[in-house]
């Protein structure tokens, strides 16, 4: 459908920094081992996975798992779901 999704570490992109993203589209960042879903400049939705190593803030550690037009922020001990969004 035409919609980017832009993977970066955080350091250079972020949600302060983005890059080019239009409404739909979607910056993924790992840099701060937060979870995080949150809409930024032009529409686009900024994406924190958590972390699988080293989780901060209390947060378990975690990932984001794509699938079809869901993503979903999983515990990866439990395999619980916390949160999800429609991003396609």
């Amino acid at each position: 459908d035409e919609k980017t999704l832009f993977l970066t570490h955080g350091h250079l992109y972020n949600e302060d920094t983005p890059p080019l993203l239009k409404k739909g589209d979607v910056l993924f960042n790992g840099h701060f081992h937060t979870p995080c879903f949150k809409e930024i400049a032009n529409g686009a939705l900024y994406v924190k996975g958590g972390s699988a190593a080293l989780p901060k803030d209390g947060t378990p550690h975690s990932c984001m798992i794509l699938d079809g037009d869901t993503l979903s922020w999983v515990d990866l001990a439990t395999g619980n779901i916390f949160d999800c969004k429609k991003i396609l």
